[in-house]
């Protein structure tokens, strides 16, 4: 059972010297649901979309490029439109730029929570 999504992701993170990277992404998904006979449902996909990228402190500038993300996660149905889950998500967004050269941004991100069903 295949499921297409869109998300937003935002990341922040300091660096030496009072700096800091912020990360904005829109991400396309494809995520493939596993058919499993017990209640936890495990899903895996990937994802395309556009990160921006921004630094803030003594080095600025930002960049906006092409990025992807690799995603896994698991979901427990509380009722028919709201589940648990526990995800991770790896994303990706090489050269971004973000005014030095050859600088890339790849986040590991672990999220937890209640989805809503539409």
């Amino acid at each position: 059972d295949f499921t297409v999504d869109a998300d937003y992701l935002y990341n922040r993170g300091g660096f030496a010297g009072g700096g800091s990277l912020n990360s904005q992404s829109f991400m396309g998904d494809i995520i493939y649901h596993l058919p499993l006979d017990f209640p936890l449902h495990l899903y895996g996909g990937a994802g395309i979309g556009v990160v921006n990228d921004s630094l803030a402190g003594t080095l600025v500038g930002s960049s906006t490029v092409l990025g992807w993300q690799a995603i896994g996660g698991a979901e427990f149905p509380m009722s028919e439109r709201t589940s648990l889950f526990a995800e991770y998500r790896y994303q990706n967004a090489h050269d971004a730029n973000a005014g030095l050269n050859r600088v890339g941004n790849t986040s590991n991100n672990v999220s937890v929570g209640v989805k809503f069903h539409l």
